[in-house]
């Protein structure tokens, strides 16, 4: 077990390899080494450490250092100092300050092999490159994130379930316009601030962040009224309604300097991670060609309001084909889209739903204005084309959730996972030997909330950005709007 290393520094220390030259202290005293006797294992987190607390002077310098040689790590030091006048806190290369009179608590999270954390105080030095100054102001583990959900329908309550397994977060209010599914989310979920208005939950009460569950029309207004009142965001898929409404969520978190990260859960399944790895080492070579395919033979939802093209934007494909549309992009590397083509198919859903036997029956056929197949095509900036099959109803033999992606130096497979190239003279397909069985539709959802609490508290980087919400958003706007022009292909800007 590696020892955790404080150390009182002055001007000339050199401890582990860190110079700190900048540091001015009057006081030269030694080290203080503590080892795993002097902290306290974290309930929060397997990997990591809490320093007790520890009184320090103004003019003194702290340096708590894990040397962990198997990379990435997670180490949450907590600090209280007895200071007057400004404090600096540095973490691994950013550095913010703060001007405070007496307590000051900092948890500070720390990702680099071999980083390290300064609490200095009193001291104006400038110990790092002032190009990379980033502030400090989010929540840590010792403040939970406080969480207020927008919609509280089932997609809610699969993100509530996750959230409620960590001891960082608190699940503060729920807001829907449905007064009966509110009151049932809150019982299940021990919530007791129940809104029918999202708008007077983010007045009323004090929250960190936000997670968008409702129809998609209603996700771009809810995410920009939570940006301006200064939260961050978690969208679910898709982005938007359309790509002009996506891009003002976008301008919304610039401004805001709030964070906006997209529900994009396919992206943390074990095949998506493995296939993603061989494309970015290679073994593809350039990739020429995918298909994607999101196809139910009659799966047309019975709930919700799935099948009204102006609430949704549209159907299969703005609501199922958009998961394989973007987990297949977000493997080729996120190319640029620039262009786009399709032809829209409605034949089954504004029909009658008692003619034949199915699985979801009793859609509102009255209602239904989308589409029940989608077929387009797209195409790269880099040359890449990609062809989509999307439907909530057609007449083929089983669903089909899939993509595949054809490459110069390789393919691949997503379902079953696999990997096909030349290799040794022989055509051969790989197959990892083992992946992660956690691969269900809640473990997935757990994945996607883990990440998103951990990109806002810890500041770990995000694999579902704004900016890919967009492109996805883009594509889908011109395979619909050329598809009202009878299949003109449209060029995206």
């Amino acid at each position: 077990m590696p020892a955790i290393k404080i150390a009182l520094a002055d001007s000339s220390s050199s401890i582990w390899g860190t110079q700190l030259k900048s540091a001015v202290a009057p006081n030269r005293e030694k080290p203080i080494m503590a080892s795993h006797k002097d902290v306290e294992r974290s309930k929060n987190y397997p990997s990591s450490w809490r320093i007790p607390h520890r009184q320090v002077h103004a003019n003194t310098s702290v340096l708590v250092s894990r040397l962990n040689p198997s990379g990435f790590s997670l180490v949450d030091v907590k600090y209280k100092v007895e200071i007057r006048g400004s404090a600096l806190v540095s973490v691994a290369g950013w550095r913010s300050t703060t001007n405070v009179q007496g307590t000051l608590n900092h948890s500070l999270y720390m990702t680099r092999t071999g980083g390290f954390v300064i609490l200095q105080t009193g001291v104006s030095q400038t110990f790092f490159n002032t190009k990379k100054i980033k502030e400090l102001t989010m929540p840590t583990a010792s403040t939970p994130l406080r969480i207020g959900m927008i919609g509280a329908g089932g997609i809610a309550a699969t993100q509530m379930k996750a959230l409620a397994s960590r001891k960082d977060t608190h699940l503060v209010a729920l807001a829907d316009i449905d007064q009966k599914t509110l009151d049932q989310r809150g019982e299940t979920f021990g919530v007791t601030a129940r809104y029918t208005d999202f708008r007077q939950m983010l007045r009323i009460e004090n929250l960190d962040a936000v997670s968008i569950c409702t129809p998609n029309l209603a996700h771009a207004e809810a995410a920009i009224a939570a940006l301006k009142a200064g939260l961050h965001v978690l969208c679910e898929k898709p982005m938007a309604h359309n790509a002009a409404a996506a891009r003002r969520m976008v301008q919304a978190a610039r401004k805001s300097g709030k964070k906006l990260v997209i529900g994009f859960q396919y992206r943390f399944n074990p095949k998506t991670q493995f296939l993603r790895n061989a494309v970015q080492n290679g073994e593809l070579g350039k990739i020429r060609y995918g298909r994607v395919q999101a196809l139910r033979r009659r799966g047309i939802p019975n709930w919700g309001v799935f099948g009204r093209k102006e609430l949704q934007g549209g159907g299969p494909l703005i609501d199922i084909g958009v998961h394989v549309l973007e987990m297949t992009h977000y493997t080729m590397g996120s190319p640029k889209p620039v262009s786009a083509s399709a032809d829209l198919f409605t034949y089954l859903g504004n029909q009658p739903s008692d003619r034949v036997q199915s699985v979801w029956k009793g859609w509102d056929y009255k209602t239904y204005t989308v589409e029940d197949l989608a077929v387009g095509r797209i195409r790269f900036e880099n040359g890449a084309v990609l062809h989509i099959e999307s439907s909530f109803a057609a007449h083929i033999e089983k669903d089909t959730f899939n993509f595949e992606l054809m490459g110069d130096a390789g393919g691949c497979t997503w379902d079953p996972v696999c990997i096909h190239r030349d290799e040794g003279g022989y055509m051969v397909d790989k197959v990892p030997g083992w992946l992660s069985p956690r691969q269900s539709w809640q473990d997935m959802f757990d994945a996607k909330m883990h990440a998103f609490v951990e990109h806002v508290l810890y500041d770990k980087p995000t694999i579902a950005p704004a900016g890919d919400g967009l492109a996805v958003q883009q594509m889908l706007d011109a395979l619909y709007r050329s598809a009202e022009q009878r299949g003109r292909e449209i060029t995206i800007r």
